[in-house]
This record gives structure tokens, C-alpha cells and sequence, in this order.
């Protein structure tokens, strides 16, 4: 059930791109700022932020084949999580047809930690 909440906000993918709409999405040049914004509608279930302003994306990168390698961590190596947001990851990155694949690496270095997180997630968790 929270994975089709997931999928349905990362429906609304024409909101990223408010100056070219839905079209500017599906043309626009493949890089790690379209990749993270287009992360951003990954909301981490427990937390209800997304994973981008959360602090869990370390890195992006964008072969030129089209293939995306994400490597992120999670809040706690224990969070049960993993699977799960690598699955909304790949289902949202699928709706750009500029993506030929996608891989989720999991790393624990340097650790997930609050200092990670953007003023917004911070404010949407009452911590600002």
C-alpha cells in the first residue's frame, strides 16, 4: 500500500520541471540535477521527508549509455527499508525515458547522520 503512495507522487513528475512542464522532463539532457530532483519524490515512509533532502543520495552518476548509479546511504544500517526505496527508486527513475537502467548501491561510509539533512527537512521534521 505505501509503495503505490510512492509511485503516485512520483507521478506528479511534470512539477520538477515547472518552466518546460512534462515534455521538458522527457527531452531534458540526462544529468545528476534532473536525476536528484526527480528523486525528491521519494519520501522516506518512516520519516516522511524524501530522500534527497533527507541526505541519503551520496552520489550520482550518469553514464552515456543512460544508466544511473546511485549510491546512498540509509539512517541506520538496521533500517528495514533498503529494499524498499531501491524499488521507488528504480520505478521512479523508469518514467524518464532518457534512464536505460538503474543501480542502487548501499554504502555505510561516511555514516547517515541529521547533519546530513537540507533546512527543509529539517523544518518538516520540526527540528528548525
Amino acid at each position: 500500500m505505501a509503495s503505490l503512495f510512492l509511485h503516485a507522487s512520483c507521478e506528479k513528475i511534470k512539477a520538477v520541471d515547472d518552466q518546460l512542464g512534462a515534455l521538458g522532463l522527457l527531452t531534458r539532457l540526462l544529468d545528476a540535477g534532473l536525476v536528484l530532483e526527480m528523486l525528491r519524490q521519494v519520501i522516506d515512509p518512516e520519516l516522511g521527508v524524501n530522500i534527497v533532502d533527507l541526505g541519503l543520495v551520496y552520489d550520482v552518476t550518469i553514464a552515456a549509455d543512460g544508466n544511473v548509479e546511485i549510491e546512498m546511504t540509509l539512517t541506520t544500517p538496521g533500517c528495514p527499508l533498503g529494499g524498499f526505496l531501491d524499488d521507488e527508486i528504480r520505478a521512479c527513475l523508469a518514467q524518464l525515458p532518457q534512464v536505460r537502467g538503474v543501480a542502487v548501491t548501499l554504502v555505510w561510509e561516511p555514516p547517515w547522520d541529521p547533519t546530513a539533512m537540507s533546512d527543509l527537512a529539517r523544518e518538516q521534521l520540526g527540528w528548525a
